[in-house]
């Protein structure tokens, strides 16, 4: 096997591994997701498979990818489809030329952004690839900009770094139009490779309906391809199999079925075990030391739901003394309203009144991707003598928290303070009220914040919050000065505090970017009315020489990344096509190469004891009935039946659809309005029903049959768009609520949702009620109560 990085004086790499007669074998083309990552030259069980089934590889890392300066990085958003897809095939002319491989045997693979450039390829270069394969692949981003946890993506993409200023929640027909043209799918009349689809349904990133869309097309037009849904796997496709055998060496006297976390204390000498509940039951902390379990808690969901363990939100932290942990876990529900047998809302019932039933309450959201049903992270604090649970106070409800840490101890040898990254709910390029997907995206705004802790008694002028209510807070952001900040790590003398800062993303939009490292020089005696000063100790660099450090591309860092100097930190990063170890010097900012220049193998950091390293190497329909509709009010005004300045509207699917249409082509009639499942936007509803020719009927009329297709042309495109109650959300003045059944295959929820955020995120009034396991004509029987309860309520709330 031969490896080998193609430098052709391009600020992009590839990596070709070859078999020994590598020019007799068929090559596979790969490519990674993103854009903003990078395949590093590292083991890959995925790769190594296909090496031995006997495949030449080529690892393409386009521009964009990670690892080649800031500059290399901001040249793809804006050109997506276009510049990388050059790189790619220039990788491939390259080892051609040189006879390393046969042209007429290449297939080509990739998932997400990955899976749009594959998409893209076999369509822009249809003689090239013999097969392509596909994981969840990006095939239309004017479908997944309203299905998708990340919509900003879609803009930044095909804008480029004006996609920030032009982000909506509601694409205008121009937007929608220039998505389509960016797609893999304004190729498809010319695609001639027989593809595998390979789609995850739980996936929130690039929902299911994109590659089915794509794939269906492909059917429709005489193409093989073959689709493969794994119906619990989500955007990675990497569930566990249960079944398969796992092995553990443990020091410690460990049961590790059903074990989430495990956290070490500082001294080394006992075990933090978390099992997180199911279905409602207990969260389990067991303090375990080398001989037997210490103590064992059950925490009930009234005080928190499962802790995190995940590598972004997580945060578990000791204090010195081991006598308090600190962890983030999901915050209690929020109570259902209750109402009593005639349907009145009760207050405050118990959990043991027999006489009322429990409805839906608000739909909240969550952070999309791998986050389905988990929306607020949180802090609490155990007290391990006592085995008392606290949340920690002062932290608003709009605050989504984690990594958390113990600030240093005060000169009484006491840890009063936690410091932690605070992400707010108006993360979105507008300030939008909604949690945009945060997996693999390093430009939502965050900052380190701290707080004290909920066992530290707090002074008489101190202000605590409720924790119902943003208005009285006490945490104090650190970090105001820049927009992002995450990774708090602080050195072992307590003096430093360093921390990532991904500004660049966050400034710019693209969902990753060159990273910059801070610290702060940590007061002995700090007090929260005590502001600290920011130094950046590694800039972001913009166009690295020849060989020169590119920058900073961390993922993720130790949870102790300091050498015994206290002054030293050790990391992991992307440097070009490898991942390398470097040490800073944070006083100096000195950065210095530790994996061998020569080397074409990645390397990262696993940990660290004292200087020792371990590491591993939508014509007439909305214009004839809506007209019909005012026909029949103004008939009933000019009889004077009715009081013309109390009149409401509401209407199920394509009722919704004209409710949406009357509150947007009229919006002085209605004073306001509800709307059961409706459609908002022909245009993303094409993509995602289970009837998508009745979207061509609805727009086309008696045409619709010749034009019906799983693709949609832009002219179509636009034509949905022009048709839909989307197009007027600007003159809507109406408050509006909405019912969306979660299991709706008819019109499913994200029409709604896109329609309902786009309201809010012009300021306009509306709720927004989920109701999780039922479908298009929301029937079960509590539910159809209770979303006509809750019409009426809406209702009599606004007209009197």
């Amino acid at each position: 096997m031969r490896v080998g990085l193609l430098r052709a004086k391009l600020p992009f790499e590839a990596i070709f591994v070859s078999q020994k007669d590598s020019e007799r074998c068929p090559t596979v083309v790969v490519l990674h997701g993103g854009p903003h990552s990078v395949y590093p030259s590292s083991y890959s069980k995925s790769l190594a498979f296909l090496f031995v089934q006997g495949y030449n590889l080529l690892v393409v890392n386009y521009r964009g990818s990670l690892g080649f300066g800031e500059e290399v990085l901001r040249s793809l958003p804006g050109n997506a489809g276009s510049q990388d897809v050059n790189d790619v095939l220039t990788a491939l002319d390259f080892v051609v030329k040189k006879g390393l491989i046969d042209p007429s045997k290449v297939a080509v693979v990739g998932g997400s952004h990955g899976g749009f450039l594959t998409t893209h390829l076999i369509g822009q270069a249809p003689d090239t690839f013999v097969a392509a394969a596909a994981r969840n692949p990006v095939c239309n981003l004017s479908l997944m900009v309203g299905t998708t946890d990340i919509p900003d993506w879609c803009f930044v993409e095909v804008y480029g770094k004006e996609g920030k200023q032009y982000y909506s929640e509601s694409p205008s027909v121009d937007d929608l139009i220039q998505f389509h043209q960016k797609s893999p799918i304004s190729h498809i009349s010319k695609v001639k490779t027989p593809t595998l689809f390979l789609l995850g349904a739980q996936d929130l990133r690039v929902p299911v309906s994109n590659g089915l869309q794509y794939a269906r097309a492909l059917k429709e037009r005489g193409i093989e391809s073959k689709l493969i849904v794994f119906p619990e796997d989500i955007h990675g496709i990497d569930k566990n199999d249960v079944t398969s055998p796992s092995f553990q060496w443990s020091p410690f006297p460990i049961e590790m079925s059903g074990v989430s976390v495990i956290m070490p204390s500082p001294s080394g000498s006992k075990l933090l075990v978390v099992k997180n509940g199911e279905k409602g039951s207990p969260t389990k902390l067991e303090i375990v030391d080398q001989s037997h379990v210490e103590k064992n808690i059950h925490v009930g969901q009234s005080i928190h739901g499962p802790l995190y363990s995940d590598e972004w939100f997580q945060g578990i932290s000791w204090n010195q003394e081991e006598t308090l942990i600190a962890y983030i876990a999901e915050a209690p529900p929020q109570p259902k309203p209750a109402f009593n047998d005639s349907g009145y809302e009760k207050e405050g019932p118990s959990g043991k009144d027999f006489n009322c039933w429990r409805g839906q309450g608000d739909w909240e959201e969550d952070w999309g991707e791998r986050y389905s049903k988990k929306g607020r992270p949180s802090l609490f604090v155990l007290n391990i003598s006592s085995g008392e649970v606290r949340a920690a106070q002062g932290i608003p409800r709009s605050l989504s928290v984690g990594q958390v840490v113990w600030a240093p101890s005060s000169s009484k040898g006491c840890q009063k303070y936690l410091v932690f990254v605070g992400w707010l709910e108006h993360n979105g390029f507008q300030n939008t009220s909604r949690k945009l997907g945060i997996k693999y995206c390093s430009n939502r705004p965050c900052a380190l914040y701290a707080i004290p802790s909920p066992f530290e008694a707090l002074g008489e002028n101190t202000l605590v919050s409720d924790g119902k209510s943003d208005s009285v807070v006490i945490a104090q952001n650190l970090t105001a000065s820049i927009s992002s900040a995450f990774f708090p790590r602080l050195s072992r003398d307590g003096k430093l505090l360093a921390f990532l800062s991904a500004k660049r993303a966050v400034d710019s939009g693209a969902h990753n970017a060159t990273d910059s490292l801070y610290k702060i020089n940590w007061p002995s005696e700090w007090n929260m009315n005590e502001q600290v000063d920011l130094t950046e100790v590694v800039p972001v660099v913009m166009c690295p020489e020849d060989g020169s450090f590119p920058g900073l591309y961390c993922s993720s860092m130790l949870y102790d990344p300091w050498l015994s100097d206290g002054y030293t930190m050790i990391l992991t990063s992307a440097w070009r096509s490898t991942e390398v170890i470097i040490s800073v010097d944070v006083l100096s900012g000195k950065i210095t190469r530790i994996t061998p220049e020569d080397s074409y193998y990645s390397w990262a950091a696993l940990a660290i004891d004292a200087e020792n390293i371990l590491a591993g190497k939508q014509l007439t329909c909305p214009m004839q009935d809506v007209q019909d509709c005012l026909t029949a009010l103004d008939h009933v005004i000019k009889e004077e039946l009715i009081d013309a300045s109390r009149v409401a509207v509401v209407g199920i699917s394509h009722g919704g659809f004209l409710t949406a249409h009357l509150i947007g082509q009229a919006p002085d009639r209605f004073v306001v309005a509800a709307a059961r499942n409706p459609v908002c936007n022909l245009a993303l509803m094409v993509g995602t029903t289970d009837i998508p020719d009745w979207c061509y009927m609805v727009a086309c009329g008696t045409e619709a049959k010749q034009y019906a297709s799983e693709s949609p042309s832009p002219d179509h495109l636009r034509l949905f768009y022009q048709k839909s109650p989307v197009a007027h959300i600007s003159k809507v003045k109406a408050p509006l609520l909405m019912l969306l059944g979660g299991a709706d295959l008819r019109v499913p929820a994200s029409n709604g949702l896109q329609y309902g955020r786009a309201l809010r995120e012009r300021g306009g009034k509306v709720k927004i009620m989920m109701f999780p396991e039922d479908i298009h004509e929301i029937n079960l029987p509590q539910s159809d109560f209770e979303s006509f309860l809750n019409i009426g309520v809406w209702f009599k709330m606004h007209m009197e």
